[in-house]
């Protein structure tokens, strides 16, 4: 988000929301595809309930199908079982904070804030569904140009588990298999191998 400050303004006289309890959680930009599509640079941001019961909402529903209220896991389990699609950005972030009580403890969520943008490496096999988005700290990752543009794998093998756990090859990527023209992703995985170097987020 250019100017946070703004934010507010899209309440203006239409309800009223505590914009300032909004925590800045994490930054994406869509990765480079060799088929023209568009990018977006998409601002996840978190929001600490205060009453142990949830609140009702209304979902957009030029945006979204359904709406509930769920844990990271479950829904995590849904998407593993092919009951949801989770894009993998989403699919990222829930692992994060699946992996700490961070419900019941404010300050360890501030701790694992990363504003730093990600923009995946998308890599993929020739005639596969096969993905692979390589992120920072991965040896597939090229750090020092974020719209590096991939080449297409002709062995699914080279880019599928399993890995070596040896720490010889740095990996921070996320596995799985996409329907595009249908916007669905299947068989999620995280695999985070980086040897001598401590993540927040892991």
């Amino acid at each position: 988000m250019v100017k946070p400050a703004l934010f507010s303004q899209l309440f203006h006289n239409r309800f009223q929301m505590d914009v300032s309890s909004l925590i800045p959680w994490s930054n994406w930009l869509t990765p480079f595809e060799p088929r023209p599509t568009p990018r977006f640079n998409t601002a996840f941001f978190l929001f600490l309930l205060t009453t142990p019961k949830p609140q009702k909402v209304r979902h957009c529903v030029k945006e979204m199908a359904e709406a509930e209220w769920t844990e990271p896991s479950q829904i995590i389990g849904k998407n593993t079982k092919g009951e949801v699609s989770l894009p993998p950005p989403q699919f990222y972030e829930l692992s994060r904070i699946q992996r700490i009580e961070c419900f019941k403890n404010e300050g360890k969520i501030r701790e694992m804030v990363d504003p730093k943008r990600k923009t995946p490496h998308s890599f993929r096999v020739d005639g596969s569904a096969l993905r692979v988005h390589a992120l920072p700290g991965d040896y597939l990752y090229d750090e020092t140009n974020p719209d590096f543009k991939p080449p297409v794998y002709g062995d699914e093998k080279e880019l599928s588990p399993p890995y070596p756990k040896d720490g010889t090859k740095p990996m921070h990527r996320m596995i799985f298999y996409a329907e595009e023209d249908k916007l669905r992703y299947h068989k999620l995985k995280l695999c985070v191998n980086i040897p001598n170097k401590v993540f927040a987020t892991f």
